[in-house]
């Protein structure tokens, strides 16, 4: 019943039939994992980079605590989104948990718009052109020239 290297049952095996107890982390998926018999050196935590999806920096936007900090999705770093023109550039995607990375918001970047309506030398819907689609007003002075 002892982790201690010792064939404590007199079965002629050491270290048999023992139930590991819990490791040190629970946290994400760590949780459920045991700590492993060392023989002589007792019962040792788990090589956590073996359990499936571990990561010792959260890099996947998975809605998982990949790196058993007790934190989800923590320190990610975002990729850009995949509009990178005009008011676009720079900005970048949002996790979305179990949905993975997601384009921001553009709307909510100063100057957006859905369709160019602004005539003001920016490309504003994020598309490569500036002012594109935009139609010329009539000036002012209609009395026929």
């Amino acid at each position: 019943t002892a982790c201690d290297g010792l064939d404590n049952d007199c079965d002629g095996n050491e270290d048999n039939g023992l139930t590991s107890p819990s490791s040190a982390n629970q946290n994400g998926v760590c949780s459920d994992s045991s700590k492993i018999c060392n023989g002589t050196f007792g019962w040792g935590e788990p090589d956590y980079s073996l359990i499936t999806g571990f990561e010792n920096t959260e890099t996947v936007c998975d809605a998982r605590d990949n790196d058993c900090n007790g934190a989800v999705d923590d320190g990610l770093t975002s990729p850009l989104s995949d509009k990178q023109n005009g008011l676009g550039v720079g900005s970048v995607k949002v996790c979305n948990g179990s949905g993975g990375w997601d384009n921001p918001n553009y709307a909510l970047i100063a100057g957006h718009e859905g369709t160019e309506v602004t005539c003001d030398a920016l490309d504003n819907d994020c598309n490569g052109a500036v002012d594109d689609g935009l139609t010329s007003p009539l000036s002012d002075n209609q009395n026929g020239l």
